[in-house]
């Protein structure tokens, strides 16, 4: 073998490899920081953050993260429909549940959009990964 077709194949070798990484860095698909907001259709929304983390058994994460921040409950991501069903609860323990559809599954700048269910009250919701 020639030293150039060495040269060739580990070139070859190197940059499948790099990609590869660069890839397996998009990570779980709801893994990251996402940014929106929910409230009554075609009213006022209110601001929201969620940073969501896979751990390779579960989802965590936190709603407004900080020091008023309110931890999931639980997370299901069902792959077969992308559907995310989120269960939290505010400071004065009323549910918080968000169920929603993640959209654009192969951008960075995913999104989910859907429902946010708090106090009896149905309202829209959409976020998405910074």
């Amino acid at each position: 073998m020639s030293e150039s077709s060495i040269k060739l194949i580990f070139t070859v070798f190197l940059l499948s490899t790099l990609i590869n990484d660069i890839v397996a860095q998009e990570g779980f698909p709801v893994d990251g920081s996402w940014r929106g907001g929910w409230g009554l259709a075609g009213g006022k929304q209110t601001p929201v953050v969620l940073v969501m983390k896979w751990d390779g058994e579960k989802i965590g994460g936190l709603i407004n993260p900080g020091p008023e921040s309110i931890e999931f409950k639980s997370a299901i991501l069902t792959p077969e429909t992308w559907m995310v069903h989120i269960e939290a609860a505010d400071r004065d323990g009323i549910p918080i549940i968000i169920d929603g559809r993640l959209h654009d599954i192969g951008s960075y700048n995913r999104s989910i959009a859907g429902t946010w269910n708090q106090d009896g009250l149905e309202n829209t919701f959409a976020i998405t990964r910074e």
